[in-house]
């Protein structure tokens, strides 16, 4: 179960789409789903919330598993749109975004990343954990080609992240920059 909240002239009504066989979301927002066995492993839905002045979208991802005992478990993390909507509003554009991620032992991880050479892109760099359980945004550490540490875009536009993952937690990150 979750809670969904929409901010505006009521009334606001509720729909789902692209959703998996079972979910629903009533008029109070509250999205409702038990995932089966015949549900794909990842899978996502679009919420919408409308009123008289339009309609706004989010879409939510979903990791389907099963614990020990084979019942099955849903792990949801965040869309980048609605990443990108937060960090408009604060000045950081995203700059690269990665695949999904988990990793089998918490701990210190590396990415390399080589940012587009012809964008203009310049600034202080930001991680963005993209979890829904978690967030390593103030752990992150950024360094350049030599191995030295960061905190804005290198000229030659080719980092370093290096980040605590937690196991068993499904990130969707990105990392955005300061405009």
């Amino acid at each position: 179960t979750m809670n969904f909240t929409a901010e505006g002239t009521t009334p606001i009504t509720w729909k789902v789409n692209y959703a998996p066989n079972g979910m629903t979301i009533d008029d109070d927002g509250v999205l409702t789903w038990t995932p089966d066995e015949n549900t794909h492993k990842k899978t996502k839905a679009a919420i919408i919330a409308t009123n008289a002045a339009g309609q706004h979208s989010r879409t939510i991802y979903f990791t389907v598993d099963t614990n020990s005992d084979n019942s099955l478990i849903a792990d949801t993390y965040y869309d980048i749109d609605r990443v990108n909507e937060i960090l408009s509003v604060n000045d950081y554009v995203v700059v690269y975004e990665f695949g999904v991620i988990s990793v089998d032992e918490s701990g210190m991880h590396d990415f390399e990343v080589e940012l587009n050479e012809d964008a203009d892109i310049d600034g202080l760099l930001l991680w963005i954990a993209g979890s829904s359980e978690d967030s390593s945004d103030e752990i992150a550490e950024f360094y350049d080609e030599e191995g030295q540490e960061i905190d804005e875009v290198p000229d030659n536009k080719k980092i370093t992240v290096s980040v605590w993952l937690n196991e068993g937690i499904i990130y969707k990150p990105a990392i955005a920059v300061k405009k």
